[in-house]
């Protein structure tokens, strides 16, 4: 499958989908289509739970899909307590600071 952003006179298409979990599907009025970004998120700090954390160094925190519905973004710390999950990557970046 080619990435590429639609243009707006372009028609919308429908995507047939094979997954593993959910069996075959279609999915219908796509117009845009972008591979997920994984990856490493750098940060100088992070506030959690009314505390900031700041870092000597950058922490490199690289994104991975959840396995069961490979659906939601996860950033997993365990070191700082971190154990986040969102559906974009800029949700994430937020979760993490909360």
């Amino acid at each position: 499958m080619q990435m590429s952003e639609a243009q707006p006179s372009e028609a919308k298409a429908t995507i047939p989908i094979i997954d593993e979990q959910m069996g075959s599907f279609e999915v219908h009025d796509v117009t845009r289509v972008e591979p997920v970004d994984l990856s490493p998120i750098s940060f100088k700090e992070i506030q959690k739970q009314n505390r900031k954390l700041r870092f000597k160094t950058s922490l490199l925190l690289t994104p991975k899909m959840d396995e069961e519905s490979k659906q939601l973004l996860i950033l997993d710390e365990p070191e700082i307590g971190l154990y986040v999950f969102a559906y974009t990557r800029d949700e994430l970046i937020h979760e993490a600071n909360e």
